[in-house]
């Protein structure tokens, strides 16, 4: 880190308790102290996994132990390499790989229960 002017320090936090497995091709959304971690891949399965990270606490949290809806209710779609956007309360989920196929499929995400509504996209009713 000698002659860096960009970065001072690094600091190592060691964290104790949960932590989700490792993967690759997540998204992520910050959602005030708290960040939105969903799906990936390990090379061999493609996840459902929510998981929210709250930065005051420096913790990982499951998704079932912050949400108050039926777990039924909670996102839970197997996705890697899909994209995500977070407008006002909502965050956006928008393709990805099911590990089977590919996916054109676009889901809002309410932020304050982690409910899910896919977004009819072909305007006939049919998703």
């Amino acid at each position: 880190m000698e002659n860096n002017d960009i970065i001072k320090s690094v600091e190592t936090i060691s964290i104790d308790g949960y932590c989700p497995d490792n993967r690759a091709f997540i998204v992520a959304e910050s959602i005030k102290d708290d960040i939105f971690v969903h799906g990936g891949s390990n090379k061999t399965k493609e996840y459902t996994q929510v998981d929210i990270f709250d930065t005051k606490s420096m913790q990982w949290n499951v998704i079932t132990d912050i949400s108050t809806s039926n777990p039924f209710f909670i996102f839970d779609k197997p996705l890697s390499g899909h994209s995500s956007t977070l407008v006002n309360s909502t965050i956006y989920i928008i393709g990805g790989f099911d590990g089977n196929s590919y996916s054109g499929a676009i889901y809002m995400i309410d932020t304050e229960d982690y409910t899910f509504t896919q977004v009819d996209i072909r305007g006939n009713g049919e998703y």
